[in-house]
């Protein structure tokens, strides 16, 4: 900035040194375009040693691309925490393959729950198939599967019987107890392919407990077999 006004004061002052000594043989207007000719060609010089300085360029804020959300996938069906519905399939039947460890085949059956029964119902059963039958455990309950079996696979089923399933109440898996089942049972040996055969199971839940899980298998944790029952 002072620099700036330095060079206006040397201008002026040429200025009005041109105006009042005019060289020998010159106008005044010939004396005052001279003086205007250095006053440019000053400038210009001064503009090459102190050339401006640029305004900075603003650079555009990037622009933002939404991110789409994240679709959390939905757990696999027959587990814990996403079991089957009791409705699933027509007619409440379910297709179940695994391997026999004892013959290395695969088992591929179709089963089906007939009838569910809870409660007084249930235990009516139980005394009727045997009046020794004990109550169940203090804080579980029985409940009474009737179920349907065919064989749909290529390899005779060794056996079915109440071993093979489980149920799950409380966060615990439950075994068949230790009780006479009422009859027909569910005790199959060598259902070949396209045989097929029904009878009653019995099982403890946690003693209240209006939705149960059922297992087609006796490991639900490697097998993806759980069925959600719904008490009446």
């Amino acid at each position: 900035m002072k620099g700036k006004v330095i060079i206006a004061t040397f201008l002026i002052a040429l200025l009005f040194t041109a105006c009042s000594s005019p060289e020998v043989g010159m106008s005044d207007e010939e004396a005052v375009s001279a003086a205007m000719t250095q006053i440019a060609e000053v400038e210009k010089s001064e503009e090459k040693e102190n050339p401006p300085t640029a305004a900075p360029t603003r650079t555009a804020a990037p622009t933002r691309t939404p991110m789409p959300p994240t679709e959390t996938p939905a757990p696999e069906q027959g587990t814990f925490s996403n079991p089957y519905p009791f409705d699933w399939k027509e007619n409440n039947t379910w297709w179940i393959e695994y391997e026999d460890w004892s013959t290395e085949d695969m088992v591929k059956y179709e089963v089906g729950v007939l009838e569910l029964l809870w409660e007084d119902e249930c235990w009516y059963m139980i005394q009727t198939a045997n009046q020794f039958n004990d109550p169940a455990e203090e804080g579980l309950e029985y409940i009474c599967l009737k179920i349907w079996v065919k064989n749909i696979g290529d390899n005779p089923v060794e056996s079915i019987n109440s071993y093979d399933f489980v149920t799950v109440s409380g966060g615990n898996i439950y075994d068949s107890p230790w009780i006479v089942e009422p009859q027909p049972a569910l005790d199959i040996e060598g259902l070949f392919p396209g045989g097929e055969a029904e009878g009653w199971l019995v099982y403890v839940i946690k003693e209240g407990d209006n939705n149960p899980l059922f297992s087609f298998t006796n490991d639900p944790v490697e097998i993806n077999s759980l069925i959600e029952l719904v008490r009446p």
